[in-house]
Order: structure tokens, then sequence, then C-alpha cells
């Protein structure tokens, strides 16, 4: 086997794991939130129950995306020494991306502290959070989704891993609209002062 083979398959190998640690991770630490919020599904004073049918389809995505990961579906044929190369930057990119992604997601939780919910909600007595990645952009956790789902596209080469990428960002634009109704009833002026300032799902971009 040449060396540049054996380069490109360790990049691979790293990627796709990478890929499935973070999914993984992801997993355990959202159905956490997710069992915190129910046991405080009485204390919410604004909420959107359309919502719901967002959150099912972002598991969909997530589903479909880790499955083209863990069964390798879609990958780019490898074919000469640039695509080897090329594949194996992408793979290296991508297991960073993931990383990044992962950190991105967390932060956003952990910014939003209680206030924090799978579901579109504000509870009693919550305030509007603009510290942490929320100085950056008003839905850190759908950049991080949306960051995760292309870094495990490239981390595998996978054209329909990509599709899965693309695909949510329609969906992610559509939450965070949703969101900001729901922010914009609960707090008013001080939250149209805040979207003024800081772009909504892409930092840097209004």
């Amino acid at each position: 086997m040449k060396l540049a083979d054996m380069l490109l398959q360790a990049a691979q190998v790293s990627g796709r794991v990478s890929a499935l640690i973070v999914f993984d991770v992801l997993a355990v630490f959202l159905a956490v939130h997710a069992g915190r919020g129910l046991s405080r599904r009485g204390t919410a004073v604004h909420a959107n129950p359309r919502s719901l049918a967002g959150a099912a389809l972002t598991m969909v995505l997530a589903l479909f995306v880790a499955g083209c990961v863990w069964w390798r579906l879609g990958s780019i044929p490898v074919a000469g020494p640039l695509v080897v190369a090329l594949i194996g930057l992408c793979s290296i990119l991508g297991s960073v991306m993931c990383f990044m992604a992962l950190s991105f997601i967390v932060w956003g939780f952990l910014a939003l502290g209680p206030s924090g919910h799978v579901l579109a909600r504000v509870d009693r007595g919550a305030k509007l959070v603009t510290t942490g990645p929320y100085l950056l952009v008003r839905h850190p956790v759908y950049f991080g989704i949306g960051l995760l789902f292309l870094g495990a596209a490239l981390a595998v080469a996978s054209w329909w891993a990509l599709v899965g990428a693309v695909a949510w960002w329609p969906l992610a634009l559509h939450r965070a609209r949703l969101e900001d109704e729901l922010l914009r009833r609960a707090f008013g002026a001080e939250f149209e002062e805040y979207a003024r300032r800081v772009p909504g799902v892409v930092p840097g971009f209004k």
C-alpha cells in the first residue's frame, strides 16, 4: 500500500470516528437537557408548540447524517492523487469542524442555564441571555448543528450527508424565526435592540 493511500485511510478513519463520537456525546447531552425541560414544563409563560415539528425534523436530519457517516453512504470515489489529497484534507477539516460544533452547541446551552430547552419556550422569570456565544449570534445552537452536519459530510466525504447539511439551513432559519417571535413577545424592546446588534443564525451575517 502506498504512503498516500495509508494517510488517506488514516484521515478517513479519524474523521469518521470523530464525527460519530460528537454525535453520541451530543445525543446524551440533549437527552439530559430534554429531561430537565420536562421537569420544568409547568413554568413556561411563552411557548410555541410549532417548534415540536422542527425538533422532530432536526432529529430526523441528525439520524440521516449520522447514518451516512456510520455506513459511509454516498462517499466520493477515490481516483487520482489530487482527489486523494483533497479527500484527506476534507476528512481532517471535517473532524475539526465536528468538535468545534459540539463546543458551540454545548456552550450555547450552558450559557442559557435553566432557560435552555429543546423546544421553543420562555419560562417564568427568565432573562434574555446576551452573553457567551449569544454575543456572536442569536441562535448559536442552530449554527452549531449546521456546522456539525457540514463537518460530518466533509469528514467522510459523503454527498448524501452534504445533502442533509444543506437541508438543515431552511429548517434552521424557520426555527430561528419562530424563536424570535417568541422572544419578541417575552422581552419586547430589549429583544428588538439585541436583534439589531447581533446576527440571527450565522455569525457575521445579518
